[in-house]
């Protein structure tokens, strides 16, 4: 066990000959035994270039290979555990250099991600599905990437690979709702500004499409019935006031808004108990839509 003479003999042989393949190998494990990584790396690699066909020195030289990856990976790791993604990216690269996986090559895209390296983060997500495609949570993160640069189409394909790779799929499908919603909340500010400019025809067909995308969306309703009032279809109007409130039932503004389509569908009974409704919601606030409400359920039959 006289490991640094047995080095220094190693080297003098070698010296003689440098073609001398076992005493590169040989120099290898004595290096391995000291914790040089990197010199028991390079011997092992120098004794398999010089014996190509040799089973043991291509074993021995992967294996010397591989752990210097591996312990690369794992210091990688707990820098970005310890949140230091930043410092943990020169790991990574020496880990892939020495160990080429889908698991490194997942974990320098996350940590790339949480450097702010979107492009590099997807690189590195789709290297990783090239070694591993049925792998949801690749698929995932590639998810997230392309929905952190806001390219939602990507973005979709992505979380929907990652949900038929994996049914049930919770984050998938929770991010899968989030981009419906960004892209119907998008819609509903286009149909918005359409029913602002008074452009009735073009806000009646952008709401439709936010609540395609979004029917659960009180507010997309309640827009629909505006636009609907603004085009004297009380009736039309009130149906998806209704739909506001059954989503939001607090939704203070879509019960006056139900009350004045009601009325103007002389449905007077409905309309009073849509602005009781709204008086009720509506608290201390003595504006004049309040004074308005006041007025007509006042005025209604009972």
């Amino acid at each position: 066990k006289d490991l640094a003479n047995a080095a220094l003999f190693y080297q003098r042989a070698l010296q003689l000959d440098p073609k001398l393949a076992s005493a590169w190998a040989n120099l290898g494990a004595v290096y391995q035994s000291q914790g040089k990584d990197e010199e028991s790396a390079d011997a092992f690699q120098k004794a398999q270039a010089l014996e190509p066909n040799n089973p043991t020195f291509k074993t021995l030289a992967q294996g010397a290979k591989s752990d210097i990856g591996y312990k690369a990976y794992q210091q990688a790791v707990a820098l970005q555990q310890q949140g230091k993604a930043q410092e943990a990216l020169p790991y990574f690269k020496k880990a892939l250099a020495n160990n080429d996986t889908a698991e490194i090559h997942a974990a320098y895209g996350v940590s790339l991600q949480s450097a702010g390296q979107l492009d590099g983060a997807i690189e590195q997500y789709q290297q990783a599905l090239a070694k591993e495609s049925g792998n949801a949570d690749y698929n995932y993160y590639l998810g997230t990437a392309y929905h952190q640069k806001k390219d939602l189409t990507k973005a979709q394909m992505a979380y929907k690979k990652a949900l038929s790779l994996k049914p049930g799929y919770a984050e998938a499908q929770q991010a899968l709702a989030s981009i419906d919603q960004q892209a119907a909340s998008a819609t509903l500010d286009k149909a918005i500004d359409a029913y602002n400019k008074k452009n009735y025809p073009m806000a009646f067909t952008l709401v439709n499409e936010a609540l395609s995308q979004n029917n659960q969306d009180a507010m997309g309703h309640y827009y629909k019935g505006l636009i609907l009032d603004a085009q004297k279809k009380p009736t039309l109007a009130a149906q998806s006031y209704r739909e506001a409130i059954r989503f939001n039932p607090d939704f203070t503004d879509a019960y006056y808004a139900l009350g004045v389509a009601l009325d103007n569908a002389k449905d007077s009974t409905g309309a009073r108990t849509a602005f009781e409704k709204f008086l009720s919601l509506s608290g201390t606030n003595e504006d004049d839509f309040v004074k308005y409400a006041r007025e007509r359920v006042k005025s209604a039959p009972r």
